[in-house]
């Protein structure tokens, strides 16, 4: 097990915004400054202690600080700007584009876990946790998109185009001068890629909906290990994501009644950034369903989701407390399932 003693953790955010519509033009601006106060972590030795305590009796009772089980407090800072624009064009066409700088806190429990569970084969190649702690940095991206958007009476079509630049991406990678995986967040990434969506109205009651994407998510460079070794990794799609998805489905509204069959397909992925371990594709059919019975108070719901109870690898998860190759633990997704929802406003 393990007895912790983790200082404070604190964050402040502030931020302004303006938005304004000029003639046919669309403006919104903002600006946001994070800042973190990462704790002091201090992690104590258990083997001595065979009973359940509180958590101060069982400090006391500890033989001490576990080798090596302690880091210092630490902070960090990024000022997050962001844009929009818009400009309509006519009664048909509308174009726009954004910027936004976006930000992911580093897992620093999920290093702790793993320092915790190998610390002899860490220090036997000379690498402490706060050697590792000192990595760590917060993911950063700058994110472009430029769109256009055509309308003609029941048509609409959207396309849109995007591009982001990640630095100190998270990512979960294997030393094989360990024997084990740990968690790094200093590589760089680049994603770019399109959307296209689209509606057809076929009818007053019936409406035809689909998208699609291609999202090509890569590392920039080769991943320095802590081993001073370095993971494959340059041009490798970032675990977990794909790069084609796709949506189709129709919507059917009636009086009080509206009726939502759907089709979602996820493509192939990969579940380590080697991109040795292949995650397969697969496409599933849901249905949600929704009567009114009295208008803005009460309806009810049914959403049957995976409707042929299709077998498929939901989600990737990197288990950092394991140590065979690769570490990855695969989840099955969600079966065939039916929800039952009754609301009322009051």
């Amino acid at each position: 097990g393990m007895l912790t003693d983790v200082d404070d953790r604190t964050s402040n955010s502030p931020y302004m915004g303006y938005d304004k519509t000029v003639n046919n033009t669309y403006f919104n601006i903002g600006l946001r400054y994070m800042m973190f106060d990462f704790p002091a972590i201090t992690g104590y030795n258990t083997s001595n202690i065979t009973t359940d305590l509180t958590y101060d009796d069982a400090v006391s009772a500890s033989s001490g600080v576990k080798n090596g089980m302690k880091v210092d407090e630490s902070e960090s800072n990024i000022l997050l700007p962001s844009l929009v624009v818009e400009q309509k064009l006519n009664t048909n066409w509308k174009v726009g584009g954004g910027y936004a700088k976006n930000f992911a806190n580093p897992w620093q429990g999920p290093l702790w876990s793993v320092y915790n569970s190998n610390t002899a084969k860490f220090q036997a190649a000379g690498i402490s946790l706060q050697d590792l702690w000192d990595e760590l940095k917060l993911e950063s991206s700058n994110n472009f998109e430029i769109f256009t958007k055509y309308s003609y009476e029941s048509f609409m079509l959207k396309n849109t185009l995007f591009y982001g630049d990640y630095k100190n991406k998270q990512v979960t990678v294997y030393d094989p001068n360990l024997n084990l995986s740990y968690y790094k967040s200093d590589s760089n990434a680049t994603s770019m890629g399109a959307e296209i969506e689209g509606t057809y109205n076929l009818n007053r009651i019936a409406t035809l909906f689909a998208s699609t994407y291609y999202n090509e998510f890569e590392f920039d460079e080769d991943i320095l290990l802590a081993t001073n070794s370095y993971l494959k990794a340059k041009g490798n799609q970032i675990p977990d994501v794909a790069k084609f998805g796709a949506k189709l489905g129709i919507n059917i509204d009636f009086d009080k009644f509206s009726f939502t069959p759907m089709a979602r397909y996820i493509g192939k992925r990969y579940g380590d950034a080697e991109n040795t371990e292949k995650v397969n594709d697969y496409t599933v059919f849901d249905l949600n369903t929704k009567y009114i019975i009295q208008k803005d108070k009460v309806e009810l719901s049914l959403a049957l989701q995976n409707i042929f109870d299709k077998k498929y690898i939901g989600i990737v998860k990197n288990s950092l407390d394991d140590t065979r190759t690769g570490a990855t633990e695969y989840y099955q997704g969600a079966p065939f399932s039916a929800v039952f929802n009754m609301t009322y406003k009051f």
